[in-house]
C-alpha cells in the first residue's frame, strides 16, 4: 500500500515455469475454456493430476461458468497478473526464446493490429517462430505455429478461433481476431 500501486506480487510466491513446463509437455498451450466435471474440481491426485485439476488446485485457473446439468465447471486463468506471467513464460517455452524478446514482440504485434498493418503482423508473426528449434519444427510446425500464435493473441486479449474448417476448400488453418476484427488465413 506504501507504493500506491499494484504489481505481480502473487507471481512472486510461486515457480511459475516448473507449471509451463508440464504444460508444454502435455501439448497444452489454450487455457480458456478447460472443463472439469465436479469431481476433477474437488479431487487432486499428487501422483499423476489432470492439468486442469491441477491449475485449479494451485490457483492459476478458476471457475468461469458453472453447467448446471452436467455438473460441469468451465474454467479460465482468473486475472491480469497470472495470465501475463503463466502465457509468457509458456510462450516463451514453446518458442525457444528469451522472456524480453518475446515481451518485445507480443508488444509489436498488439501495435500492428491496432494499426491493422497485415505485412508488419505477417513480419511479427514470423519473428515470433523464428527461434524454434529446427529440429522440433520439423517434427510439429502446424502445433508449434498454432501455439505460439495463440499464446500470443491470448496475451493480447484477443479471441482466436482455430482450425475453423470450410467444407468448400481445401482445409485451412482460420485465425479470426474477433476484437479488432481482422481476418487472417493461413494455409497448413
Amino acid at each position: 500500500m506504501r507504493d500506491q500501486t499494484f504489481h505481480g506480487y502473487w507471481l512472486l510466491t510461486g515457480n511459475v515455469s516448473i507449471l509451463s513446463k508440464r504444460l508444454k509437455a502435455q501439448n497444452v498451450y489454450d487455457l480458456e475454456g478447460i472443463c472439469l466435471g465436479s469431481s476433477g474440481v474437488k479431487a487432486f491426485y499428487a501422483v499423476d493430476p489432470s492439468i486442469g485439476s491441477l491449475l485449479y488446485q494451485t490457483g492459476y485457473l478458476t471457475i468461469k461458468a458453472i453447467s448446471e446439468y452436467w455438473r460441469a465447471f468451465s474454467l479460465g486463468l482468473p486475472n491480469r497478473e497470472i495470465k501475463i506471467g503463466l502465457l509468457s513464460e509458456l510462450l516463451n517455452l514453446y518458442r525457444d526464446g528469451n522472456i524480453q524478446d518475446t515481451t518485445m514482440l507480443t508488444l509489436a504485434i498488439s501495435s500492428a493490429l491496432q494499426k491493422k498493418d497485415l505485412p508488419e503482423l505477417m513480419n511479427l508473426l514470423n519473428k515470433l517462430i523464428a527461434p524454434i528449434c529446427c529440429e522440433h519444427w520439423k517434427q510439429r510446425a502446424d502445433f508449434l505455429f498454432k501455439a505460439t500464435t495463440v499464446l500470443a493473441f491470448q496475451l493480447l486479449s484477443a479471441h482466436l478461433d482455430t482450425e475453423v474448417h470450410c467444407t468448400d476448400k481445401p482445409p485451412e488453418v482460420h485465425m479470426i481476431v474477433k476484437q479488432i476484427s481482422i481476418f487472417m488465413v493461413f494455409n497448413c
